[in-house]
């Protein structure tokens, strides 16, 4: 899988294929992308976090 990080938006990539597999809104800016077992924790400017 490859993810791909605008200012807004998380979208998800299947390597194989290439094909988009799922897009995730973010409220806010993106400020750091923590990869932890698995998953991905966003923080966004506004101190959120969103999982994936």
């Amino acid at each position: 899988m490859i993810y791909v990080i605008t200012e807004l938006e998380i979208i998800s990539i299947n390597a194989e294929n290439l094909k988009i597999l799922k897009t995730y809104a973010l409220p806010n800016y993106f400020e750091s992308v923590e990869l932890k077992n698995g998953y991905a924790a966003i923080k966004c400017i506004d101190d959120q976090i969103i999982y994936i």
